[in-house]
């Protein structure tokens, strides 16, 4: 996270492609696609920050194999 970014708002993508992606914290946040394989959120780095420590992933039904995490800020 970009510690500069101070009290300004942040956008983070997160995108999975064989699982869904879920924040269960979203406090002071505009979530989009929160339960998907792609979340969108935007709010203040330590808005931003609490979310993420509260993501959890499961695969898909009869997945089985390597997954990647994808973030872009």
């Amino acid at each position: 996270m970009d510690l500069s970014a101070g009290n300004n708002q942040i956008q983070v993508n997160l995108v999975v492609n064989n699982g869904l992606l879920t924040l269960a914290t979203t406090t002071n946040l505009t979530p989009i696609g929160n339960g998907t394989n792609n979340i969108t959120i935007s709010g203040l780095i330590t808005d931003v920050n609490t979310a993420l420590g509260s993501l959890s992933y499961i695969g898909n039904p009869n997945f089985n194999g390597p997954d990647a995490l994808t973030m872009t800020t």
